[in-house]
């Protein structure tokens, strides 16, 4: 009997290891299909950096079209505001020149002191009509005027003033001694 309880624990042994090892295969099996915890979250984070990167790649390219939509747009409103510009110099000219002409057909009788003072007021007119835009912004600025005077003493708007200013103002750097 003792030979046989010693087969039999050496079988119980032999069992157990058995069945051990079994269930340690087993569960390194499920692992690897399964993967850990950490493996999944970091899988889900790199999904999702990959997303951000498209998301964000495509909003740029939207933000650059956009972008170049708006200095079109703007090249294109700068270039009607100057062209609206030389159209009111060129009307506020003829509108001088007709002051001027209506000015000197009428004979009428008057006092000396009342012909020169219109005579002095037509040279002034026609000082300023031959002055250009350019020229008289650039006069009133050295003289210390700000934009915004400039602007409402030749009836123009304080952005058409600035640029004007900062365009002759570059032209003024490279030939100092030239004025306008």
């Amino acid at each position: 009997m003792g030979d046989i309880l010693s087969w039999l624990i050496l079988l119980c042994t032999l069992g157990t290891v058995a069945f051990t090892w079994g269930m340690f295969l087993s569960s390194m099996n499920r692992n690897e299909t399964n993967g850990t915890p950490h493996e999944d979250f970091e899988e889900r984070i790199v999904e999702l950096i990959g997303r951000f990167r498209h998301l964000s790649s495509v909003r740029l390219q939207m933000l650059d079209r956009k972008t170049e939509e708006l200095r079109k747009l703007i090249d294109e409103a700068n270039a009607l505001y100057s062209a609206l510009s030389v159209k009111e110099t060129e009307v506020r000219a003829s509108e001088m020149r007709l002051r001027q002409e209506s000015s000197k057909t009428e004979d009428l009788p008057s006092s000396d002191h009342l012909k020169q003072s219109e005579h002095s007021e037509t040279e002034e007119q026609e000082q300023q009509v031959e002055m250009s835009v350019e020229k008289k912004i650039m006069l009133l600025s050295q003289e210390g005027k700000t934009d915004q005077e400039i602007a409402k003493l030749l009836g123009m708007g304080t952005g058409e003033v600035r640029l004007i200013l900062s365009l002759f103002a570059g032209k003024n750097h490279y030939s100092s001694d030239s004025v306008i």
